[in-house]
């Protein structure tokens, strides 16, 4: 609330992708969604490279849930932002792309 309130969104974007990352390390892949949608809400004009973190984190939270087409949202919206940053994170979250490919084709 602090960073917030000082105007350091990075600060926010930062906090809150550390958190949902906790929250799936404790098996908790709703705490992380909503986690993750709240910091997909606060990117507003300046998407930050926690988008493309959260995007990713968001389709394990939906496969953790067996929730595979959401997930697969999750995914393309993933491999979309991380192409446009030059593919920024796509390795942390490239072994959830077979998930894509086993379901879909």
């Amino acid at each position: 609330a602090r960073a917030q309130a000082a105007g350091l969104p990075a600060v926010v974007s930062a906090t809150l992708s550390y958190l949902a990352g906790t929250q799936l390390q404790q098996g908790l892949p709703e705490k992380a969604l909503e986690t993750c949608q709240q910091l997909l809400s606060t990117g507003g004009r300046r998407r930050n490279n926690f988008v493309i973190h959260a995007l990713g984190m968001s389709a394990s939270a939906w496969l953790m849930l067996g929730d595979v087409a959401q997930a697969r949202q999750c995914l393309l919206a993933f491999v979309r932002a991380s192409r446009v940053r030059d593919w920024e994170w796509f390795a942390l979250y490239q072994d959830l792309l077979p998930f894509h490919c086993f379901f879909y084709h």
